[in-house]
Parts: structure tokens; C-alpha cells; sequence
């Protein structure tokens, strides 16, 4: 009897036991689909989200595509008012110059019927027309001896004109004759004329004892009448091709009045700074740095004195 209610009381556990077990798998299996219905709602959404991005930019796609297509036509109409334009100011180029081109030869023509006419009319000797039998004879009166034209009168000028003896070449002056005059031409005060010297001095004597002297007086002809870039240029000439000229520390000092006076007061400050720096004993370097203090600039009160090597004067070499 025991025994039979026993298992009576197994069996019943059994039962509820997998009562329990299927109930949590029908839980799970619950969950597992309620996440699978969600996971397919966002992904719904997010495709729905897309398509909305598709058409936005397939819209904005178009909306280019018709502002392009717009412009183009625009452009294409444009264009074809151009080359219509071009065409019609071509087409009257052309005419005009036929036109020009016929007026011209019609006047050249006429000219060379005049001219031939003319040259006819002075060639051709008056003829006496011939007498008949009937007629009675006329004393003939003396003429008087025809004048030639003017036309012809030339002519006989021309054919006997003696040729002029060639003209010998000038042999120029001596270096420091040369150079003399010009130097005393610019300190008359003709500037002008004394450039034109200096500039002929150049050319028949570019590396000569006074070839310095000369393109510092050139560039200075240039400084006196204000003319100031061509003045620096002139005056770099010096600094470039003779750098151990007496004149450099002068052509320097005129170059960097000479940007002062342009306003370029940056250049002309570093140029007699470097008067100042390479001469300092000069008399450039003095009226350097008074033209300095003029423009404000403040000096070292103790100048770094670097000497240049010194340059043996020319003996017989004028200013």
C-alpha cells in the first residue's frame, strides 16, 4: 500500500514538474519572438528612413540637374548672340575694307592717268598744222625762247648734280679731352648737352680711367632735372661695374637720396646705412647720417668702424 501511494506521489511531481519546464520554454520562445518583431520594426524604420533619404537627394538630384541644363541653354543662347555678333562685325570688316580697297585703287588709277597725262603734255613739242595752196602766207613773228617747266628743270638738276665727297669719320677726342668737355658743359648748367657728352664717352670708352667719373655724372645730369629712376639706375651702374670707384661712396649716397625722393624710404635708408657702414670716415657718410637724422632715424651713438681698402687717386683725374 505504501508503495502504491508512492508512486502515486511521483508521478505527480513528475507532471509538475514538466508543467514548470513548458511553461519557461513557451516564456522564451515568447520573448525570442517579441525581440525578432522589434528588431523588425527598426529595421523597418531605418529602410523607411532611407527610402526618405533617396528621394530627398534623387530630388535634389533633379533640382541640378535642371539648374545645369538652364545654365547650359543660357550659355548656348549666349553664345550664339556672340557668333551671330561676330559674324556680322566680320561681314562689315570685309565690306569696309573692299570697299577701302576699291576707293584706294580708284584714286591710284586716277592719279596715274594724271601723272601719264601730265608727263605727255611736257614730252609732246606743240605741231604747226600744214597750210593749204589757197591760203595766203603769214610773216611768221619771232617767239620767244620757251622757258623749261619746273617739272624738267629738275630733272636736268638731278642728272647733273656732282656727288658729294664721303665724309670723313671724326677720330674722337683723347680720353681726358673727352672727358674735360663734358665735365665743363655739365658745370656750365647744359644738362642736356652734357648727358649726350657723357653718354658718347660711354660708348667710345666703357672701361676707361674716367669711365666711372662719367656714368656718375650721367646719373647726376639725371638727378639735377629730377628724373630720379633713371638716376638710380644710372648710379647702380657704378656700384655694379666699378666697385672700387672713388665715386662709388657718391653714387650710393645719390641712390638713396634718390628713393627718399620717390618715397621709397625703406631702400633709401638701407643705402646710406650702408654709407655709413663701408665709408664711415667719408664725406658721404656725414651727410648720410644728416639726412638720416632729417628722416628721424636714430644712429648708433658708437659706429662700427669698418674701413674699406684704400683707393690710390687718379693724379690727373678731375671731380
Amino acid at each position: 500500500m505504501y508503495g502504491f501511494y508512492k508512486k502515486i506521489v511521483i508521478g505527480i511531481f513528475t507532471l509538475f514538474m514538466a508543467g514548470c519546464v513548458t511553461d519557461e520554454s513557451a516564456l522564451k520562445t515568447q520573448n525570442d519572438i517579441l525581440a525578432l518583431q522589434r528588431q523588425s520594426y527598426e529595421n523597418s524604420q531605418k529602410i523607411i528612413g532611407l527610402e526618405n533619404n533617396m528621394d530627398e537627394s534623387l530630388s535634389n538630384i533633379r533640382k541640378n540637374q535642371a539648374d545645369i541644363s538652364s545654365k547650359v541653354d543660357r550659355l548656348t543662347e549666349e553664345f550664339q548672340r556672340l557668333y551671330g555678333r561676330f559674324e556680322e562685325s566680320r561681314h562689315y570688316t570685309e565690306k569696309s575694307l573692299r570697299d577701302i580697297g576699291s576707293l584706294q585703287l580708284k584714286e591710284l588709277r586716277e592719279s596715274l592717268e594724271n601723272l601719264k597725262q601730265r608727263v605727255e603734255t611736257i614730252e609732246k613739242l606743240p605741231v604747226k598744222a600744214p597750210q593749204t595752196m589757197g591760203q595766203a602766207k603769214v610773216e611768221e613773228q619771232p617767239k620767244t625762247q620757251e622757258q623749261p617747266k619746273p617739272q624738267e628743270q629738275a630733272k636736268v638738276e638731278e642728272k647733273v648734280r656732282i656727288p658729294e665727297p664721303p665724309k670723313k669719320e671724326e677720330k674722337p677726342l683723347p680720353p681726358i679731352e673727352m672727358y674735360k668737355d663734358a665735365y665743363s658743359t655739365m658745370k656750365s648748367g647744359d644738362v642736356a648737352t652734357a648727358r649726350t657728352k657723357f653718354k658718347k664717352y660711354l660708348d667710345v670708352y666703357p672701361n676707361n680711367e674716367y669711365s666711372d667719373n662719367a656714368q656718375f655724372w650721367l646719373g647726376e645730369s639725371y638727378y639735377q632735372e629730377k628724373d630720379f629712376e633713371s638716376a638710380i639706375l644710372a648710379y647702380e651702374e657704378v656700384i655694379r661695374k666699378f666697385p672700387k670707384s672713388e665715386k662709388r661712396a657718391a653714387a650710393m649716397l645719390k641712390q638713396g637720396f634718390s628713393f627718399y625722393e620717390l618715397g621709397d624710404k625703406t631702400s633709401g635708408r638701407l643705402l646710406l646705412e650702408a654709407v655709413l657702414k663701408n665709408y664711415p670716415t667719408s664725406q658721404e657718410a656725414a651727410l648720410a647720417k644728416k639726412r638720416l637724422k632729417a628722416e628721424g632715424i636714430k644712429l648708433p651713438t658708437r659706429e662700427t668702424e669698418q674701413k674699406t681698402p684704400a683707393v690710390k687717386k687718379k693724379p690727373s683725374k678731375t671731380e
